[in-house]
């Protein structure tokens, strides 16, 4: 559950306008700059997840956190051509870890009552 510590509450919070500008940017940016600008995205707003979990312990922060962070591993390794598979794929695990955090969340919320 979200406590009043919870420092991303806010849509407008300086956490999420950075890693809305880090979107934003990658869309006007030229390849290959675009790329690297979506793996800062992931493992920015992975690591405000994480930070903010260690302060409000809302539920799918621990699943959101790591979560983005290693995708933007993936996402640096994809582009350095370790792993090569396209740009849809990480979008697609980035809907899935967002859906599953917050669907665990919701589904502790109601069950503990």
């Amino acid at each position: 559950m979200a406590k009043s510590s919870d420092i991303f509450k806010s849509c407008f919070s300086p956490g999420y306008l950075v890693a809305y500008a880090l979107l934003i940017a990658a869309q006007f940016a030229s390849y290959p700059l675009h790329e690297y600008l979506h793996v800062l995205f992931f493992c920015v707003t992975g690591i405000m997840c994480i930070y903010n979990y260690k302060r409000c312990g809302r539920y799918h922060c621990k699943i959101t956190g790591p979560g983005y962070v290693l995708l933007g591993i993936l996402a640096l390794l994809n582009i350095l051509k370790v792993f090569s598979f396209p740009w849809f794929w990480i979008w697609v695990i980035f809907a899935s870890i967002t859906v599953l955090a917050f669907g665990l969340e919701l589904y502790y919320r109601f069950s503990d009552k």
